[in-house]
């Protein structure tokens, strides 16, 4: 049997990112949180760690309806279709860090890091 670097394995296994690991490494799990009705979004919700989720914490409903309030995209297309950096958002920091406690309740449904991150 070949290692998956990309599964929850080891003394590491139930260590969660720190917030600021979390931060730097996130990827697109706030994807789990994009606006009902949006393709990626229902895709994402669709998978077995975020319905086991639901299921087992049905307050976790309440945290995701504030995130999908939420734009966590970081960079736009300008009217050329070239990528730019958003201007920093004054509630980004609170955001990250429900997106952060979402990451944390979700991550025991998880079997491996592409279940949460893409």
């Amino acid at each position: 049997m070949s290692h998956n670097p990309d599964r929850f394995t080891g003394p590491e296994s139930n260590k969660p990112l720190s917030l600021e690991e979390f931060k730097k490494k996130g990827g697109n799990f706030h994807m789990f949180f994009a606006p009902i009705g949006t393709m990626m979004g229902d895709i994402y919700r669709d998978t077995p760690a975020y319905k086991n989720c639901v299921t087992a914490h049905p307050e976790f409903e309440t945290l995701a309806a504030k995130l999908q309030g939420y734009d966590f995209e970081e960079f736009d297309l300008d009217e050329e279709g070239h990528p730019m950096i958003k201007e920093t958002d004054s509630k980004r920091d609170e955001m990250m860090c429900k997106l952060y406690d979402a990451y944390l309740i979700m991550r025991p449904y998880a079997k491996k890091s592409g279940d949460l991150f893409g």
